[in-house]
């Protein structure tokens, strides 16, 4: 029997249908990310008396959209903050005006 007669057979069809779906994730997430995609597939194979027990998994790798790190700076108080402690704001830099009274 060939290869692709057995896995098509596996589990009345439904291996071949989530291989499919796994393959066109990762084609598509390959097209849309740029970065490679893998699919691995195991079978296994056991005698139970005279006869033959196929079992399949699959591990499929669909590449995904890079996350990019953020900046961030240690606060004077421990925590974390998206602008620099030692950095003047021009708030502090601004001259202060006084407002007269008409």
């Amino acid at each position: 029997m060939k290869f692709s007669d057995i896995v098509t057979e596996l589990d009345n069809g439904r291996v071949h249908e989530q291989l499919s779906d796994e393959l066109e994730q990762i084609v598509d997430g390959v097209q849309t990310h740029g970065t490679k995609g893998q699919i691995v597939i195991t079978l296994d194979i056991k005698k139970e008396g005279d006869r033959a027990v196929i079992g399949c998994s699959s591990k499929a790798k669909i590449p995904k959209a890079a996350m990019h790190g953020t900046l961030y700076y240690f606060g004077r108080n421990g925590g974390l903050s998206r602008e620099d402690p030692r950095q003047l704001s021009l708030k502090t830099l601004a001259p202060e005006t006084k407002k007269e009274a008409n």
